[in-house]
């Protein structure tokens, strides 16, 4: 394999496994107003998916009930986040072992 594609490679692997580190440290370590671009990401697409839904409902009580979701929903998608992310790492790594 060719030098700077290795490079490139290497430079991206580097990037997620950065990003992946600092939205579990930010997620885990410092659970206050600041959180991760990821966790903020998903749970924005999750608010949005939910939007068509809570316009059907018209009592305040049961908006209430489908947005309480957004929040635990939204860290079971973050750890599936980082585990893919992890996961694309170590499959990176052991094509590149084999290679």
């Amino acid at each position: 394999m060719s030098e700077p594609i290795r490079l490139v490679g290497f430079i991206v692997g580097l990037v997620i496994v950065a990003v992946t580190a600092a939205s579990v440290f930010t997620t885990l370590v410092i659970p206050r107003m600041t959180s991760s671009r990821l966790l903020r990401s998903i749970s924005r697409v999750l608010a949005q998916g939910l939007r068509p839904l809570l316009r059907r409902l018209h009592t305040y009580a049961a908006q209430d009930r489908v947005m309480a979701l957004v929040g635990p929903l939204g860290m079971v998608l973050l750890f599936v986040a980082w585990l893919v992310f992890w996961t694309v790492i170590g499959g990176w790594r052991m094509v590149k072992r084999d290679a």
